[in-house]
């Protein structure tokens, strides 16, 4: 195995390849890339990145002052978006890297599940991202100098604002003026799980699939009926008794709202069933029916949902079932302080969300039974839950604490199953 020469970077597999020259680099140093490939770089690298990438360094810590334009940083961004102008974009983390912590690692693990419940790891990007943190950042002066239900009702009200980033900023920053054309353009650009939606929509668009869209009642539901209207594909919305058919759409998108009144709708058969948030419940009656076949029994509609790593929402489902209340609150607040900068950012060498769209939309066109899709790693939330409830709970109830590690790791095996 042969790298290297003094005024070039070669690079070869094996002496059956032609080797690939690359410009002129200058360092003096060798990295061993894996067992057939050693890589050398000559000498004259300097050693300080240069100024160009000095913007992906990310700051060490919270500054107490933030200004306003880092308090709304998706403003001008939905301003270019709505004047047709090309939007500018925070640079983006290199994957694997967590600002400064342990990389996350790849992992080559699939989910198999007999109930076919499956999680999508969904990512944040640019001025999101930034909304993510500048929110965690500047919610935690007030809630750390109040105490009893005052702190807890600013911690609930601090989750509530992350769960509207991760799903769509619109539902935290308030309606705009925007046209319909515009919006739907806005909310496929701001919100990663609309990418996700419209990547399968349009590999499954000439399909006779029937997919059903589980979201929180209110203005995010209207999002996706403006979205769907929009993008041209075929859809329903029970409860508002409104429906749209496109000829150029053979599929048909359900949207449903998951509580209220009129989330008992009868909702025909689904091949897919996704669920957009955290709202979703799997046991109610209407999710049931809508995911049962009846000329196949036993066999259920997959579930999908669509989860931002490391947010409130991936945080929720590796918390024990046995912590509940106050208690509960505030070991989901310390692992959102923790994993502030981590949230949104998928392990090293992880499919991208359009790539996992589709090979979901390929599995449901191949009318594939047992379903496999790319696991999510839990352990770095698990092991910082498992050291919060050592923290958190009397010396002298080591028992309780050993049961509520367990009962940790039993709810995720539950809930993702492998």
């Amino acid at each position: 195995m042969e790298i290297a020469t003094s005024g070039s970077l070669v690079v070869s597999q094996d002496s059956s390849e032609s080797p690939i020259t690359l410009p002129p680099t200058q360092h003096p140093e060798t990295f061993i890339l894996g067992a057939p490939c050693r890589l050398q770089v000559p000498s004259d690298l300097p050693s300080t990145p240069s100024a160009g990438f000095s913007s992906l360094q990310q700051p060490a810590s919270v500054v107490s002052d933030i200004s306003v334009a880092e308090r709304e940083p998706l403003a001008s961004m939905r301003m270019q978006v709505a004047k047709g102008a090309p939007t500018s974009r925070s640079p983006s983390v290199i994957p694997g890297r967590t600002s400064g912590r342990a990389s996350s690692r790849l992992s080559t693990r699939t989910q198999k599940s007999e109930k076919a419940e499956f999680i999508v790891a969904i990512d944040l990007k640019g001025k999101t991202r930034d909304q993510y943190r500048a929110t965690v950042a500047l919610k935690e002066k007030d809630i750390a100098r109040l105490t009893g239900d005052s702190q807890i009702h600013e911690i609930e009200r601090l989750l509530e604002r992350l769960h509207n980033v991760v799903t769509n900023v619109d539902l935290e920053s308030g309606p705009t003026q925007m046209d319909p054309f515009m919006q739907a353009n806005w909310h496929l650009e701001s919100s990663r799980k609309f990418r996700f939606l419209l990547d399968l929509f349009e590999h499954l668009r000439t399909s006779d699939k029937h997919v059903v869209v589980f979201a929180r009642p209110g203005p995010l539901m209207d999002f996706l009926e403006n979205f769907l209207s929009q993008k041209s594909i075929t859809y329903a919305r029970p409860d508002a008794l409104r429906s749209e058919n496109y000829p150029e759409s053979s599929l048909t998108v359900t949207i449903a709202p998951t509580s209220g009144e009129v989330s008992d709708v009868v909702i025909r058969r689904a091949d897919l069933v996704v669920a957009l948030d955290n709202t979703i419940d799997l046991t109610k009656r209407t999710v049931v029916n809508t995911r049962r076949n009846i000329l196949k029994v036993g066999q259920l509609a997959p579930v999908i949902s669509l989860v931002v790593l490391y947010s409130p929402e991936h945080i929720e489902r590796c918390l024990p079932a046995s912590l509940v209340g106050s208690e509960r609150l505030m070991v989901l607040h310390s692992a959102v302080k923790k994993f502030r900068t981590d949230a949104g950012t998928l392990p090293f060498g992880s499919l991208t969300v359009e790539k996992v769209a589709a090979q979901v939309a390929k599995l449901l066109v191949e009318d594939v039974v047992a379903w496999s899709l790319p696991a999510v790693d839990d352990s770095r939330v698990l092991q910082f839950i498992d050291k919060e409830l050592s923290s958190v709970v009397p010396a002298n109830t080591t028992e309780h604490v050993e049961s509520a590690v367990s009962d940790a790791h039993k709810t995720v095996a539950k809930k993702r199953p492998m």
